[in-house]
């Protein structure tokens, strides 16, 4: 399965000068965080690879193609409880050997304020509990 990208980036988020083409800053998640995906009926435990504002890549063998509509379940410790975002699939990450597939990109389609604002606070934190 080859990579999907939005028209004008790259599979990586860098245009074809070399451009990051990202609206918002993200950060990489160690292994183990988690997060759920419904994807109409289906419901897939996914790993998060990254998470901004604007979206997350979600680390996924689940099958979805670019223009899906998913709800993704996230916990937020700030909220403590589970929020429920609504995204769009716009990329499906190939695997490093290009024949299987490594996870989606979702873009978040209009999260509240304040569930905008928690992600930006944690996205600004780093590993270690500091604030950038």
């Amino acid at each position: 399965m080859s990579p999907e990208s939005p028209e004008g980036s790259g599979p990586d988020g860098h245009d074809a000068r070399g451009a990051e083409r990202r609206q918002w800053t993200r950060r990489a998640l160690p292994f183990g965080r988690g997060a759920v995906l419904e994807i109409g009926e289906r419901s897939h435990v996914v790993g998060l690879g990254d998470l901004s504002e604007g979206g997350a890549l979600l680390l996924t063998r689940a099958s979805a193609a670019v223009g899906e509509s998913a709800v993704l379940k996230l916990s937020m410790i700030s909220h403590r409880a589970e929020v429920k975002l609504r995204c769009t699939v716009i990329r499906v990450v190939a695997g490093p050997s290009g024949d299987s597939q490594r996870g989606l990109g979702v873009r978040f389609d209009d999260p509240d304020d304040q569930v905008r604002g928690s992600i930006a606070a944690f996205v600004a934190r780093d590993p270690n509990g500091r604030t950038s």
